[in-house]
Parts: C-alpha cells; structure tokens; sequence
C-alpha cells in the first residue's frame, strides 16, 4: 500500500506575522474544499472579495503618523477604517482592509508585529 500523501502549504511571509485565520482564509481561497458553496468560508470569503481584499487588523509597533497611513494607502493599497474621514485606531492596532496579493508584503515590515483577519472565526464558531 502506497504511503499517503502529505500537501504542505505554506505563505510567503516570516512565521508568527501573518494569524492563524487569515492564513487559514487565504488558504481557503486556493482550496476548493476548504470553501463548500454556502458554507461559513464561503459566505466570509464572498464578502471579502467583494471588498476587494481581507478584512484586517494590523498589530504596528507604534502609532502611525498621517505620512505612514498615506504611504501605506499608494504603495500596497491599505484602505484603514474612518469615520468622518479620521482612521480609527486603539492604540498601534488598525483595522483595514488589504488586498489579497498584498498580505505577504505588508507583513514582512519591519514594523508590522502581526496581521490577522478581523471576520475569521466568528464569533459563533470561535467558542
């Protein structure tokens, strides 16, 4: 009898950086079987798409200046939650919403301590 197949996979970002639930939505996204058509996933992962990334909280290792938002908003197409027009923050963690093929990228900043989504689990699952 054959030995059965093992399938890593992995993400291109420095361990510990991106969280478990993003990582699992991003490997949902690859994994056909991961998101069945009506499914939890399926109905996160749908919503998300449409954003046109993940929903996510970055954990920085100091409060970003207006210059670094801005920056980070060109160069890797962060958008951080406002309310009349001020990102909303608690502390060094932002909640925003970032394309898919950029999560990697934002993650190996020196200065991003970790990503994680902020819709994976929900709360229903998550107990």
């Amino acid at each position: 009898m054959p030995a059965p197949t093992i399938e890593i996979w992995s993400f291109p970002a420095p361990p510990g950086k991106v969280g478990s639930g993003l990582l699992y939505l991003l490997m949902a996204r690859e994994k056909a079987f991961l998101r069945k058509p009506g499914s939890e996933v399926d109905r996160v992962l749908s919503l998300m798409e449409r954003r046109g990334g993940a929903d996510a909280a970055i954990v920085f290792d100091h409060i970003l200046t207006d210059q670094e938002i801005s920056s980070l908003e060109k160069e890797f197409g962060l958008r951080f939650f406002r309310v009349d027009g001020k990102v909303q923050t608690v502390s060094t963690v932002y909640s925003v919403v970032v394309p898919w093929e950029q999560i990697a990228a934002v993650a190996r900043l020196p200065y991003v301590k970790i990503i994680d989504t902020s819709s994976w689990p929900p709360p229903a699952l998550a107990r």
